[in-house]
């Protein structure tokens, strides 16, 4: 799996769900379709940004390396209303290593 932190293992019934999915030429295609239309719109993504009204929270993984933090300013700078939390330690898959502290994070911020 990509971006998991050197040492970590996925638990082995979702490693394999994960690999039954991406046996799937249907799953392959769809997720290179997907990540292509990411790509080519990305250069539009800050002037939606803008136009975002409600408050809103940035959680970001402080160790992200597909991720890295300054991405996670520039968001917040960019959209009006809101409020990042970095969570200390956390990585690309917090939500598989650290699910207690993401979702205390998401209830203790909801009120960007």
């Amino acid at each position: 799996m990509t971006f998991l932190t050197r040492g970590v293992r996925l638990d082995v019934e979702l490693r394999d769900y994960f690999w039954l999915a991406f046996r799937s030429p249907q799953v392959r295609r769809f997720i290179s379709k997907m990540c292509a239309g990411y790509q080519g719109t990305l250069h539009q993504l800050p002037a939606l940004y803008r136009q975002v009204a409600c408050p809103t929270l940035v959680l970001w993984a402080e160790q992200d390396k597909h991720f890295p933090l300054v991405q996670a300013n520039r968001l917040q700078e960019t959209l009006p209303s809101s409020r990042l939390i970095v969570l200390d330690g956390g990585t690309h898959w917090m939500a598989l290593q650290r699910p207690r502290e993401l979702a205390k994070s998401i209830l203790d911020g909801h009120g960007a």
